[in-house]
C-alpha cells in the first residue's frame, strides 16, 4: 500500500513538473498577474491588496519575458508553434532587468497563503530572468499538486472507500486535464484544492470523535482555504456545515433538513443583501425581490431550458453549447484550459459527460441496493459539495447584478470538490463487489485517455 500511494504521489509530481515544461511561459489563466503577486512580496515585502490603487504595471523584467515568450500571438491562436520556434523572431531577454511593479496587478483581492509559499522559489540565487522564475514558481505548484493528490486518497480512505478503489480514484483524479494545469502553472488554484481536500478529511475524522486536537485541525485547514482564494473561507463554511450537519450526531431526518435550511436560508440572506446594494439590474432598481427572482430564473435555465415566462438569465454561456448550459462544466473542465483555449475533440466532450453520467448510474443503484449500509461521509460530502456549487452560482449572478460579466463558472472552479463528488462514486462502488472495480478502473482508463489527449494538444498547438 505503501508502495502504490508513493508511486502515485511521484507519478503526480512528475506530472506537473512536465506540464509546466511544455505548457510556454505566460499561458496559465492570469499567469502573469499571479507571478507579479509574488514578484511583489519578494522584491518589496508589500502585499498587492494593500494597493490596489490603479495604475497597474508591471515590472519591466516580466514585461520583457512575456514579449520574449509570444505570449499575445499565442493568445489569439496564431500558429507561432512555441517549441520550436525561432528565437530570433522575438525580443531578447536579459538578465538582471528591474523588477519593480506598481498597482494592484488584477489580484489584489487574493489573499496571499500561495504566493508565500512560492516566494522562495522566486527568490533562488541562480535565477535570471523572469521567465526562469516563473519555471520556478510553476515546480511549487507541481510539489501542491503532488499533495493535493495525497490527500485526496486519504479523504477516500476516511470516507470509508476500499483501498484499492481509493487507489484507482486517487490515479484518476491526478491524471485529470485540469488538475494536471492548475498543478503546472502559476495560480492558487492548487492550493485551494489541497486545503479543501485536507479539510474535508480531519471534518470526517472530527465526526468519527471529538477531540481538541482534531477542531484544532480543522480549524487550520479552513484558514488555509480562506488566506488562498476570495472564495475560499466561504468553500470552508460550506464544508463544515455540510461535514457537521450531515456527519455527526444523531441520523436523523429532522437534523438533515435542518442542516439544508440554515445552507439555504444563508445562501438567499447573502444574495439578498449584495443584490440590494448592487448598482445595476436587468429590471433597473426594482430591489432584492427582482434580483431575487433574476437569480432563481439563472439556476434553472442554467440546468435545464428556460420556460416561456422566464428572463434569458444565462445567455453568456451559450456561445458555448446550446441549452442547457450546464455542460460548460463538461467543456471548460475538460479541454478548455482557463482562458487558454487548447480545444479538445467533440468525442473527449462525449467521453467526459457520458462516463460520469455512467459512473453517477452505477453509483445511485448501489446506494438504493445497499441503502442499509450507507456512510454518514457520503451526505455530508454531498451536501458540502453541492453548497460549494450553489456558490458559484451566487457569485456568477452577483457579478452579473453589478453590471460586469466574468466566466466564473468555469470547470477549473470545481478542482477543490471533485474529490467530495469522487467520495458520492467511490464509496457507493465499494458496496459492489467486482462491478464497483471495473467502474473504477474505467474511471481510470477515461482519465488517462483525457489527459494524453491533451498534452497531445498542447503539443500539437504549442509545439
Amino acid at each position: 500500500m505503501r508502495l502504490a500511494v508513493g508511486l502515485i504521489v511521484f507519478a503526480a509530481l512528475l506530472r506537473g513538473l512536465v506540464w509546466g515544461a511544455v505548457l510556454p511561459p505566460w499561458q496559465g489563466p492570469d499567469e502573469p498577474a499571479h507571478f507579479a503577486y509574488i514578484q511583489r512580496i519578494a522584491t518589496t515585502g508589500e502585499i498587492p491588496a494593500q494597493h490596489h490603487a490603479p495604475p497597474d504595471r508591471f515590472s519591466v523584467a516580466t514585461e520583457v519575458s512575456v514579449r520574449a515568450a509570444g505570449y499575445l500571438p499565442s493568445r489569439t491562436h496564431q500558429p507561432l508553434r512555441l517549441l520550436r520556434r525561432g528565437l530570433q523572431a522575438f525580443p531578447v531577454e536579459r538578465d538582471n532587468l528591474p523588477q519593480e511593479n506598481h498597482g494592484g496587478l488584477i489580484t489584489w483581492k487574493y489573499p496571499p497563503a500561495y504566493y508565500l509559499i512560492a516566494t522562495p522559489a522566486y527568490l533562488l540565487p541562480f535565477l535570471q530572468t523572469d521567465t526562469e522564475r516563473l519555471y520556478a514558481v510553476r515546480s511549487v505548484s507541481a510539489v501542491l499538486g503532488a499533495i493535493a493528490v495525497w490527500l485526496v486518497l486519504l479523504l477516500l480512505l476516511e470516507a470509508g472507500v476500499a483501498p484499492v478503489l481509493a487507489l484507482l480514484g486517487a490515479s484518476a483524479y491526478a491524471v485529470l486535464p485540469m488538475v494536471t494545469q492548475a498543478s503546472a502553472i502559476c495560480n492558487p488554484d492548487v492550493l485551494l484544492m489541497a486545503a479543501i481536500a485536507g479539510l474535508a478529511r480531519s471534518g470526517l475524522v472530527l465526526c468519527r470523535g471529538w477531540t481538541r486536537r482534531s477542531a484544532v485541525v480543522v480549524a487550520l485547514w479552513a484558514l488555509l482555504a480562506t488566506l488562498t482564494k476570495p472564495i475560499g473561507g466561504p468553500a470552508a463554511v460550506m464544508v463544515i456545515v455540510g461535514i457537521v450537519g450531515f456527519g455527526m450526531g444523531p441520523r436523523t431526518v429532522r437534523r438533515r433538513v435542518a442542516a439544508v435550511a440554515a445552507v439555504a436560508v444563508a445562501l438567499v440572506v447573502t444574495y439578498v443583501v449584495e443584490a440590494a446594494a448592487a448598482t445595476w439590474t436587468p429590471f433597473g432598481r426594482a430591489g432584492p425581490l427582482a434580483a431575487v427572482r433574476y437569480g432563481l430564473s439563472y439556476l434553472w435555465q442554467f440546468y435545464l431550458p428556460p420556460l416561456s415566462f422566464m428572463d434569458k438569465a444565462n445567455s453568456a454561456y451559450r456561445s458555448f453549447h446550446s441549452l442547457p448550459s450546464w455542460r460548460v462544466w463538461v467543456e471548460t473542465g475538460t479541454g478548455f484550459f482557463g482562458w487558454l483555449t487548447v480545444p479538445m475533440p467533440s468525442w473527449a466532450y462525449n467521453l467526459a459527460f457520458w462516463s460520469v453520467v455512467a459512473a453517477s448510474g452505477i453509483a445511485l443503484w448501489a446506494c438504493i441496493r445497499t441503502r442499509g449500509r450507507s456512510e454518514r461521509a457520503l451526505p455530508a460530502l454531498l451536501a458540502a459539495a453541492l453548497g460549494y456549487v450553489l456558490l458559484l452560482h451566487l457569485a456568477e449572478v452577483l457579478l452579473l447584478l453589478q453590471g460586469g460579466f466574468d466566466l466564473l463558472l468555469q470547470g477549473r472552479y470545481l478542482i477543490p470538490v471533485v474529490p467530495l463528488f469522487a467520495v458520492a462514486l467511490y464509496q457507493p462502488f465499494s458496496r459492489i463487489g467486482r462491478l464497483g472495480s471495473l467502474a473504477a478502473g474505467a474511471l481510470l482508463l477515461v482519465a488517462a485517455v483525457l489527459s494524453v489527449e491533451a498534452m497531445n494538444d498542447v503539443l500539437v498547438f504549442f509545439g
